[in-house]
């Protein structure tokens, strides 16, 4: 939820002028490459207390490189000088180590194929200083120095079940780039930033980020609204499965599962964010096309396993992790009431990729059992979605949105998993 809160304070700031025009303050989008600098030796380090010293065969990859975004809120304190609160995603991370490690049975000794994934997700929220430096009228240099309060969520999957934990840790930032003044409102930016892991004993890395940006000045110009705005969104969620879904799980847990004795709980809500661009038609009909992250989603399925042989009775878990992204474009309705607020029906379509991640535990007398299928799965899907919500404009190019909508039959069940999706959002929508 904290999330969610930069963005409505930006709202709030932005409507704490009398006069749109006299605003100093601004919002920025940004988005490029983000690199994982110290990956390697710190995934490698990781390996000490899970990789047994006789391992052999030993082969790792890394994914240290991703997409990092951000997205800014700033005022401008002078011609040369700034300040900005910012929530950066810094992207994903992956690093897999192969190796085979000897295991001792009753039949003799022998060395068994192992696979150890580090997967990190990492964002947090950064609070900055920016000085510009003019190269003539529309060309500027600047600099960036601030702090970061940063988020890294680890999630380490071996032969068994996943292990995840999150860290919380301070970082610093600094950076430079340049920006062109497109036009008195609007400016386009090229930065790098470096941001650094100040926590030693915490498993944050540091990035080197390559991102070009847009800027956008509240209140420069009152003539007439433009038609076109963006709208960010941010938001809770919660997941209902389908019933072929629920019968996959019960596939994935084992074929011998009882029905009757089956359980499935969804163990948590997750946080859902977007950005959309849109055209108001006339007053009343808008379009929008956008991008929608849904997060991860852990279902949780128990069950009782009669085991074929034995006819013993033992106790079952099953644990589909789904991540879920989509592309949308909608249509949108809206019936104005007062002067400032409305009220709005949508509906629209969206492709949507699914990647899910399926693991098992086998509880019996005296044993636990635990096993990974198949690593990853990934599906797209075009599903239909549609909802309602309330908008107050604080300015005439400035607005808050409540929403509420559901993405229907969203995935493939046939190749990972189908469920219906509830999105609560609040949404900052700025006229462009």
């Amino acid at each position: 939820m904290n999330r969610m809160l930069l963005i409505c304070v930006i709202g709030v700031l932005t409507g704490t002028s009398a006069t749109a025009a006299e605003l100093p303050w601004y919002v920025k989008f940004e988005a490029g490459s983000s690199s994982a600098v110290n990956a390697a030796s710190s995934f490698r380090d990781g390996l000490r207390d899970v990789v047994p010293p006789n391992a052999i065969d030993r082969s790792s990859t890394i994914d240290d490189t991703d997409v990092s975004w951000s997205i800014a809120g700033g005022y401008q304190l002078s011609p040369h000088f700034s300040v900005e609160l910012a929530y950066v995603d810094h992207g994903d991370f992956e690093f897999r180590h192969r190796y085979r490690s000897l295991q001792i049975t009753n039949s003799g000794a022998f060395f068994v194929p192992r696979t150890l994934t580090d997967e990190i997700e990492s964002y947090g929220f950064a609070l900055s200083a920016q000085a510009r430096y003019p190269l003539g009228k529309r060309f500027d240099l600047h600099a960036r120095l601030g702090v970061e309060s940063m988020v890294t969520q680890l999630t380490r999957v071996t032969d068994f079940a996943p292990e995840e934990s999150e860290q919380k840790s301070l970082g610093a930032m600094y950076g430079a780039g340049v920006s062109f003044q497109l036009t008195s409102a609007w400016a386009a930016t090229l930065d790098w930033t470096r941001q650094d892991n100040l926590d030693d004993d915490s498993t944050g890395l540091d990035y080197d980020i390559f991102t070009i940006g847009v800027s956008h000045r509240l209140g420069e110009s009152n003539a007439k609204r433009s038609p076109v705005y963006l709208s960010l969104q941010a938001g809770t969620l919660s997941a209902d499965l389908a019933a072929e879904s629920v019968r996959q799980i019960v596939h994935a847990v084992g074929q011998y599962a009882d029905p009757f004795r089956t359980t499935l709980t969804d163990d948590h809500h997750e946080f859902v964010r977007g950005i959309s661009l849109g055209y108001e038609v006339s007053r009343h009909v808008a379009l929008e096309a956008g991008y929608v992250d849904f997060g991860r989603q852990t279902f949780v399925h128990d069950s009782r396993t009669v085991l074929p042989i034995t006819g013993a009775i033992e106790s079952s878990v099953g644990r589909f992790d789904v991540q879920t992204a989509a592309w949308t474009a909608k249509g949108q309705a809206r019936l104005p009431l007062w002067q400032r607020f409305d009220i709005h029906l949508g509906a629209g379509v969206a492709r949507a990729t699914t990647r899910s991640r399926s693991t098992g535990e086998i509880r019996g007398q005296g044993y636990v059992f635990r096993y990974a299928l198949d690593p990853k799965q990934s599906s797209t899907s075009n599903d239909l979605f549609y909802g309602a919500g309330v908008r107050y404009n604080l300015l005439d190019n400035i607005a808050l949105s409540l929403d509420w909508q559901r993405f229907a039959d969203l995935g493939d069940a046939k190749e990972t998993v189908e469920a219906d999706y509830d999105a609560t959002t609040l949404s900052f929508v700025v006229a462009l």
